[in-house]
């Protein structure tokens, strides 16, 4: 399986904030190490997030949630998410439209 570390997450939200516009920048590194180790946590030596799509999706879910950066914790979240799928050759088949939707409706929409 193949993952992303955190310097290629930093590297994604700094080209998606250039692209987008917003705040670059880190505001908590200790959550955002949170948010990248825990789709790999195992508890009796089972994993917590056993297939790709589960640990995409809690990665995603933990960059969106813990809000380490400065800004774009939602867009950051959702692409990582995307990316470790399609790095792991799989796909996300959602229209634009839909796929914003799902993000934008998190309870955490207002960070």
């Amino acid at each position: 399986m193949k993952k992303l570390t955190r310097e290629q997450i930093l590297l994604l939200h700094s080209e998606l904030i250039s692209t987008h516009g917003g705040g670059n920048g880190i505001r908590d590194k200790s959550l955002l190490d949170s948010a990248i180790a825990t789709p790999f946590q195992t508890f009796d030596g089972q994993s917590m997030f056993p297939s790709i799509q589960q640990k995409s999706v809690r990665l995603g879910f933990g960059l969106i949630m813990n809000h380490p950066f400065i800004d774009g914790n939602k867009r950051i979240g959702a692409h990582v998410m995307l990316t470790m799928l399609a790095m792991n050759g799989n796909e996300w088949h959602r229209t634009g439209a839909h796929a914003k939707g799902t993000i934008r409706n998190h309870p955490q929409s207002s960070c």
